[in-house]
């Protein structure tokens, strides 16, 4: 198939990019999502989550190189030349934003996540079964626990159900034993920014 090669300026390589098609049809219909600690081998595989949808993570051949200069995806049913693209790319900054994963504990005293600053945004998703994903922030409920929360996978107006969350000093901490954050056992990748960067973004 075509292969498409997006630069994405960080200068060193992503641990987390979405990319999404902007025209035509294909297979980059769907915002993918690519996540470092999805992986088996670090930096290229092929496993995928998919920002629009609640699926779990899933193996997507079109996978073909990260690099700290550019993404590289490969369509393979589909001619894609010409058609256009959005990409995001993320690397991590000490102090001011952290990508990373946990195994959940199924309690409501649940697991602490270390990300060595405060959060003023957390997104969440379950990457080992269909689960929506999550968006915590600080600004919504004002105190802890954080119960505000939207969906990016569906059309739902902001969610104010128990599922919660604590924003901490230096990370967070699951307040909920719910599948979609907190089930016992359960895989989850996230994404988290600091409220005040102890570094800038450069």
């Amino acid at each position: 198939g075509d292969v498409h090669t997006i630069g994405h300026g960080l200068g060193v390589t992503p641990q987390v990019w979405i990319v999404k098609q902007r025209s035509g049809n294909g297979e980059f219909e769907d915002w993918f999502f690519w996540h470092h600690q999805m992986a088996a081998s670090n930096v290229v595989d092929n496993r995928m989550l998919f920002l629009n949808t609640t699926a779990a993570v899933a193996t997507y051949t079109g996978i073909n190189a990260v690099t700290s200069s550019t993404i590289r995806v490969k369509s393979s049913t589909t001619a894609q030349n010409g058609d256009t693209y959005v990409a995001y790319a993320f690397a991590e900054k000490q102090g001011y934003s952290k990508f990373g994963k946990y195994v959940g504990n199924g309690n409501a005293n649940g697991s602490f996540v270390y990300t060595g600053f405060k959060p003023a945004c957390v997104i969440i998703k379950r990457s080992d079964a269909v689960n929506n994903w999550l968006i915590y922030d600080h600004k919504r409920s004002g105190y802890n626990p954080k119960q505000d929360k939207l969906y990016p996978d569906d059309t739902s107006a902001e969610d104010a159900s128990t599922t919660s969350v604590d924003l901490l000093s230096n990370g967070f901490k699951l307040r909920a034993s719910s599948a979609s954050q907190n089930a016992s056992g359960g895989t989850y990748i996230y994404m988290a920014f600091a409220e005040n960067p102890f570094t800038t973004s450069t």
